[in-house]
């Protein structure tokens, strides 16, 4: 999950407020994820592997202020999130 931390705040860096679901995929193309990769489901067949890890990602960003969640399920980049993507 920490791999998806700087591509998500690079999806988001444009400050606009997104659900999650819209910037899974955008997160994956800045990753570099093959198709093999995307396709690889967790254990419970549920959720691709790398929705998951992109959720905790998101869900850790969150918790240091580099994202804002607006409201159930959207985010947007914070002046924290922009000085980590700067690095």
């Amino acid at each position: 999950w920490e791999g998806f931390m700087i591509p998500t705040l690079r999806v988001l860096s444009d400050g606009e407020e997104r659900h999650w679901r819209d910037f899974q995929p955008l997160v994956g193309d800045t990753a570099g994820l093959t198709p093999e990769q995307r396709g690889q489901m967790l254990k419970s067949g549920r959720e691709p592997v790398f929705h998951n890890r992109i959720g905790w990602a998101v869900s850790f960003l969150t918790n240091v202020g580099a994202l804002e969640r607006t409201k159930r399920g959207h985010y947007k980049i914070t002046e924290a999130g922009r000085q980590l993507v700067s690095l």
